[in-house]
This record gives structure tokens, C-alpha cells and sequence, in this order.
């Protein structure tokens, strides 16, 4: 049993995204995708309002070219969280550029600058 499994015993479920988080990096680490994506997905399903969640998940999608998939995350984080506007803007209209959205880019890179 990993020490984020183990905390989790003494921890209320409804407060745990921390050791979520943690649990999501560790899967990441162990190059575990599917684990890490379905619990940032859970995580930022329950704190909509922070930016971190989106911008990793946009990162692994990316990652394996999954443009429409970092896209959608960002487009939550954009539409929930009023953190690091900048970041996400600009990971949206690369979003979109690479799929060849190009007008619809633009918007995204002249929010982030």
C-alpha cells in the first residue's frame, strides 16, 4: 500500500485532493497516463477553480498529440478558474493552432499577452 493510499485512511474523503494530486504525480512518475488523467480529471471536477489540474491534464494530452482533448481541459480551466490565465490562454491557441484552428488561436494567444 503506497503512503497516499495509507493517509488516505485518516483523511475525509471529501478533503482529499491533495493526496490525490500526489497520488496523480506518482502515477505519472510510473508512467501510469490512464491513472494520472482520471485523477486529475477527479480533482478538477472538485476544485474547478484551480488552474493546476487543467494545465497538466492539457500537458499529458499534448504530449501524445491529443490536441482536442488538451483543448477541452483548458477550455474548463479557462471557463472555471481565474488562475494562471496567461499559461492556459497560451497552451489553448497552441491547442488550437496545431489543429490547423488558426482564427480561432487568436483570441487565445491575444488573452495571454
Amino acid at each position: 500500500m503506497g503512503s497516499s493510499q495509507q493517509a488516505r485512511k485518516y483523511t475525509a474523503y471529501d478533503k482529499s485532493s491533495v493526496l490525490d494530486y500526489i497520488e496523480a504525480l506518482l502515477a505519472l512518475q510510473k508512467e501510469n497516463e490512464n491513472r494520472g488523467i482520471e485523477l486529475l480529471n477527479h480533482i478538477s471536477a472538485k476544485e474547478s477553480k484551480v488552474a493546476r489540474p487543467y494545465i497538466l491534464l492539457a500537458q499529458l494530452y499534448t504530449k501524445n498529440k491529443n490536441y482536442d482533448e488538451a483543448f477541452l481541459a483548458l477550455d474548463r480551466g479557462i471557463k472555471n478558474s481565474k488562475e494562471e490565465k496567461c499559461v492556459i490562454n497560451w497552451m489553448a491557441g497552441n491547442c488550437l493552432y496545431n489543429l490547423e484552428r488558426y482564427e480561432e488561436a487568436i483570441p487565445y494567444y491575444r488573452t495571454a499577452l
